[in-house]
C-alpha cells in the first residue's frame, strides 16, 4: 500500500479551544499538509520542546535512548485511520512486523523524540482524503469535519446557523449525530453492557 512520509511542520493552538492544539504537518514537497488535533498537554509538550532546542529530557527520551542502544531501528510509525475526531497510528517493526497501536498526536511526538529516526508515514488514500495545499504564509488552516471535536462540531454548527449557511450546518450536524449513534451502538456492545444485560 502506497504512503506519505509526514514531516512536522508547526504545532498551533486552536482559536477558542483550551484544551486542544494542533500539529501540522507536510509532506516532503510541503505541498499538501495535515492537521492532527491534540490535547492540551500534549501541545504544552510540543511547544516546550520546539520552542527550546535543549528541552532537558523526559522519560520518554530516556526510553528512546535506551532502546536506541540496545537495538538497530528496524521501526517505523503508521497514520492508519481517523475516526471520532481521532487518527490512530501503528509502532511496527519492519523485521518481525510486531505491531503496537498508538494515537496518531502520540505517534507524533514518537517521530518527533526520536529526531526521525523512526520515520512516519500515512497511507496515502487517507492522506489523500484528509490533506489540504499547504500555505506556510497562512493564518488558518482548513480541517476536514471528521477530525473535529465534539465542542468544535457544535461551536462551528452555532456559527453557520448564525452566518445562514444552512447546508454547512447541516453537514456538522449529521456529524454529530453520527458520532452519538456510533458511541451508543458501542456502549451496548461493550462486555460490561453484555454482562449486566444476559444476568437480567
Amino acid at each position: 500500500m502506497a504512503r506519505i512520509k509526514l514531516f512536522l511542520q508547526q504545532a498551533t493552538e486552536v482559536v477558542g479551544e483550551e484544551k486542544e492544539g494542533l500539529l501540522i504537518l507536510t509532506d516532503s514537497f510541503q505541498e499538501r499538509q495535515i492537521a492532527i488535533p491534540c490535547s492540551s498537554r500534549m501541545f504544552d509538550e510540543f511547544k516546550a520542546r520546539m520552542n527550546n532546542p535543549k528541552h532537558h529530557a523526559e522519560l520518554a527520551d530516556i526510553l528512546f535512548n535506551v532502546i536506541k542502544w540496545q537495538t538497530e531501528l528496524s521501526l517505523e510509525l503508521v497514520i492508519i485511520n481517523v475516526d471520532n475526531g481521532h487518527y490512530s497510528a501503528i509502532l511496527s517493526n519492519t523485521d518481525s512486523l510486531e505491531q503496537v497501536p498508538l494515537d496518531g498526536a502520540q505517534a507524533v511526538l514518537l517521530n518527533y523524540i526520536s529526531k526521525d529516526k523512526i520515520p512516519l508515514f500515512i497511507e496515502e488514500k487517507l492522506f489523500l482524503k484528509q490533506s489540504s495545499v499547504y500555505d506556510m504564509k497562512a493564518t488558518g488552516v482548513s480541517l476536514p469535519v471528521n477530525t473535529l471535536s465534539r465542542s468544535m462540531l457544535r461551536k462551528a454548527m452555532e456559527k453557520a446557523i448564525a452566518a445562514e449557511n444552512y447546508e454547512l450546518a447541516s453537514q456538522l450536524r449529521d456529524e454529530l449525530n453520527r458520532r452519538t449513534a456510533s458511541s451508543d451502538n458501542n456502549s451496548k456492545t461493550s462486555p460490561d453492557n453484555t454482562t449486566r444485560e444476559s444476568s437480567n
